[in-house]
């Protein structure tokens, strides 16, 4: 499928395929997959769905894909497949997979789709990012892919067991965690006399949203880097994506007030039973009271006393802090291949020469200047 009005009639076959296969992810939906398409598709990118159906008609198998091409002064030179919701310069969606039905032959379901891909959707390369080691895409490249030089890498993500209770989970802490929440939280909550809850009304979500964007300017722009909402489509997506949440009763958004000001936001989303931490923020002009860790422990705790959640999710990173609040980890795997030639060794040469410069500058020029190239990189990029 390449037309947009067919992947609009796609919705209803598309969740009840989900819920048939059974512990739906909220970023295999199709409305994420629609919204993301919907404001981050990037330029040269079309859609290239493939759906398997039986001898019924009844849809059994779906690869929600599209092809990126890219140009050199508009000739078009490098075709990628990749996921809908996936792009190698914003992250955006986990746990991405082909969708099969729990009573067909998985194997029978594969090849016909890899026989779709390699027959009718001509690409030089496949980019699918951060699948579960179980993803059916690892038992899909074989037959679709035999002409391909792959490589895979892998990279941790982190959970957090919520049906438990609170006090038991945080004995499991670490002393100086334990430590460190209680006294950082009494102040914060305390002396300061802030305030944590869930927003609720629609105002306060307007202003969560706009102080998380906020504070990711403050915070990565110092430091020479961009964060998601340098992507001037991120913003919008984020908030078509809560605004359908909330609808659907799958949006959870906590925050730290003082006073009525936001200081901290955390934007989650929920489905079955599991919170996806997706973007979180806080106010930087609070450097001694860490409140990024104050925040993600209340949150984890309210997360204990929500009876709609059971578990928490910290996606994809390895970023220390969440080593403080879990141990319970998770590999993820992205395969990128390539036919091997004249077109991949040009469009690897370009990405391999553009992170050596931006090594090289980000050591050499100002913060400023780097956070304008890298804006105009971004849109060159998204452009080409």
């Amino acid at each position: 499928m390449q037309a947009v009005e067919d992947f609009f009639a796609l919705q209803g076959e598309w969740e009840r395929l989900r819920e048939k296969r059974g512990q739906p992810v909220i970023f295999q939906s199709w409305i994420w997959n629609w919204v993301w398409w919907k404001h981050l598709a990037p330029a040269g990118g079309r859609l290239a769905i493939v759906a398997c159906r039986n001898g019924e008609g009844e849809l059994v198998g779906l690869a929600p894909f599209y092809l990126r091409t890219y140009h050199i002064l508009s000739w078009p030179f490098f075709r990628q497949l990749r996921f809908i919701g996936t792009d190698p310069h914003v992250l955006t969606s986990e746990y991405l997979d082909i969708l099969v039905h729990p009573a067909s032959a998985e194997p029978e379901v594969l090849s016909q789709i890899a026989r779709t891909v390699r027959h009718s959707i001509p690409c030089d390369s496949h980019w699918f990012s951060l699948l579960l080691p179980t993803s059916a895409v690892s038992r899909f490249l074989a037959p679709a892919l035999s002409l391909f030089h792959f490589s895979r890498t892998s990279s941790p993500s982190f959970g957090i067991d919520t049906s438990r209770s609170w006090e038991e989970y945080l004995a499991q802490r670490g002393k100086k965690t334990r430590k460190n929440f209680r006294s950082k939280t009494r102040r914060v909550l305390e002396v300061q006399k802030a305030c944590f809850r869930e927003v609720a009304s629609y105002q306060e979500r307007e202003l969560a949203l706009d102080a998380l964007e906020t504070f990711h300017e403050t915070r990565w722009i110092p430091k020479g880097s961009l964060g998601a909402f340098a992507i001037p489509e991120f913003g919008p997506f984020l908030r078509e994506m809560v605004k359908e949440s909330e609808a659907r009763g799958q949006l959870r958004i906590w925050a730290i007030f003082h006073g009525e000001k936001i200081s901290a936001v955390l934007v989650a989303f929920v489905e079955n039973e599991s919170a996806y931490a997706f973007q979180m923020g806080f106010d930087s002009k609070y450097p001694k009271d860490s409140l990024g860790f104050v925040l993600l422990g209340l949150c984890i705790r309210a997360c204990f006393e929500d009876k709609e959640i059971r578990s928490l999710d910290l996606l994809s990173g390895g970023a220390p802090f969440k080593r403080l609040w879990t141990k319970e980890e998770q590999i993820r795997y992205t395969y990128t291949g390539y036919k091997k030639g004249w077109r991949a060794a040009l469009f690897y040469g370009i990405e391999n020469t553009l992170a050596a410069s931006k090594s090289l500058l980000r050591s050499c020029l100002p913060a400023s200047i780097i956070i304008w190239g890298k804006t105009r990189l971004l849109q060159l990029r998204k452009n080409r």
